[in-house]
């Protein structure tokens, strides 16, 4: 018995990120597919597809992720009630949640940043990693990784493999588990260490205020940092001297922010 309710409960945990898991990949093909068939017609529909083919792979990319929204809500909003306790209560939210953006952003420069200087030093090859590129079209590129996907994230590895991480086994190991799969979903070593610190600042995040926006709230901020810049600075860049000076900056501003975030979650528990 004891067997049977451990596989039991291994399953219960895992469900929704099987859940992601499974969409997304159903999603995704189904817009392959489309694409595909319009190309194998020929003639102007096929000319048309393939001189939009980043358009349609972007604005493809966002029908995903709302599908996806649509999808684990349905099946999960009544069995994984979802925390906003400081919306409700309304004590100081404002302030926590400018804090939370402000925390979220500057981590993310920051994280972002030191992760450059350690790829540099140890020559780690990153040729196969891919990132934001501003050869996104910036309105579904802005749609996709500042609204949607940092949403059905939070949606999959705070609100669901968290929280049953949590009710089934403790807060620490929930903390630690939903951090690693969120980190083996970016790919590979650098952007998985980079995702497995900014989950665990999420996960922890909600655990003490009880409140899911504030996590999304970090979550687009963080990629609202990393993916706007690019478009402002597009055939320009920074100076080595610049990169270590906002650097600084932003650890600065992560620790303040941070601790300010850590203190109004504190004392409106």
């Amino acid at each position: 018995m004891f067997f049977l309710d451990s596989i039991k409960r291994s399953l219960y945990m895992i469900v929704p990120f099987a859940a992601y898991y499974v969409m997304h990949a159903l999603f995704t093909s189904i817009g392959k597919l489309i694409y595909g068939m319009a190309v194998a017609d020929g003639g102007e529909t096929a000319d048309f597809m393939r001189a939009h083919a980043q358009s349609y792979k972007s604005w493809s990319a966002v029908c995903v992720y709302v599908l996806l929204v649509i999808g684990l809500w349905i099946l999960f909003k009544k069995s994984d009630p979802l925390e906003n306790r400081l919306i409700k209560e309304k004590k100081g939210f404002i302030r926590i949640l400018l804090n939370v953006f402000f925390f979220g952003g500057s981590a993310a420069v920051f994280l972002n940043i030191l992760a450059g200087y350690i790829v540099d030093l140890l020559k780690i090859d990153t040729s196969g990693t891919s990132s934001f590129n501003t050869d996104t079209p910036f309105v579904p590129g802005l749609l996709l990784f500042v609204f949607l996907s940092p949403l059905v994230e939070e949606m999959t590895f705070r609100w669901l493999t968290f929280g049953r991480i949590k009710k089934n086994i403790n807060v620490p190991a929930a903390l630690v588990v939903s951090s690693l799969f969120f980190g083996v979903i970016h790919g590979d070593a650098v952007k998985a260490v980079y995702a497995f610190i900014m989950g665990f600042i999420m996960a922890l995040i909600y655990q003490l205020s009880g409140t899911f926006v504030l996590a999304v709230v970090f979550h687009m901020a963080a990629n609202a940092f990393i993916f706007i810049p690019p478009y402002m600075l597009k055939g320009g860049g920074a100076s080595e001297g610049a990169g270590l000076a906002t650097g600084a900056v932003m650890m600065l501003l992560s620790v303040v922010f941070g601790w300010l975030v850590y203190g109004g979650a504190k004392k409106a528990q």
